[in-house]
């Protein structure tokens, strides 16, 4: 199987979802938001992933964004399967019906959901994002906290309000982003990172068993 993941930035990589695809065998390439009207990008895919980002999904006065969005809107209609990742997944919210609004706030910490379809969703995750989503009656909703919507399917699209693929390699690179400069956010990263290498093994099964299981609803198989 022919992957595609879709990197809006080049320290936001795609971390442990790109080993499990290599664990299972499969092939993956990363394209950029500029690749996105590649001829034959689709036609060369059968599945695609949708990594974070740092704009927003309604930020609709950015081309790329603009761009995305389409390819989403096809995906879906296509039931070409994806996964969500963050913006990836509000992505597949909008675009399937739904709406994606500000927070009022950030959550910027490893989050246990609290309401799941599954307990393999229950996590701890990591969470890093400052919009919530809403999804149209009909797409199943998998995950929650505190009422913030972490988990949804819309057919053959699954996507993740946190951020499943980041271990302590993703969560440094991260740190390169001039948005960490700021002292607190520096402190609240540097105890991100300091929990995933302390659980990394954990995080890496919880994610694996995750993939296992989105893969397996995208494609069909559950």
């Amino acid at each position: 199987m022919n992957v595609t993941i879709i990197q809006h930035a080049p320290a936001s990589g795609p971390g442990l979802i790109a080993s499990f695809i290599e664990s299972k065998g499969w092939n993956w390439r990363a394209v950029t938001p500029d690749e996105i009207d590649e001829q034959g990008l689709v036609e060369k895919s059968d599945a695609f992933v949708s990594l974070g980002a740092a704009a927003h999904v309604y930020e609709t006065q950015i081309d790329w964004v603009v761009r995305e969005r389409r390819l989403m809107r096809q995906l879906l209609q296509d039931k070409v399967p994806v996964f969500g990742v963050c913006f990836g997944a509000q992505l597949i919210a909008i675009e399937g019906g739904g709406n994606v609004v500000p927070t009022g706030g950030r959550f910027e910490a490893w989050t246990a959901n609290d309401t799941v379809a599954v307990e393999t969703w229950r996590g701890e995750w990591m969470r890093f994002h400052g919009d919530s989503i809403s999804v149209r009656p009909g797409v199943e909703v998998l995950a929650s906290e505190n009422g913030i919507i972490q988990g949804i399917r819309d057919g053959n699209a699954v996507g993740a309000q946190f951020h499943p693929e980041v271990n302590s390699t993703v969560l440094r690179a991260w740190g390169t982003h001039p948005f960490f400069e700021e002292p607190e956010r520096k402190i609240r990263l540097y105890a991100a990172i300091d929990f995933a290498e302390e659980n990394a093994k954990a995080i890496e099964q919880r994610a694996y068993a995750l993939f296992d299981l989105s893969f397996n609803m995208m494609l069909g198989k559950a």
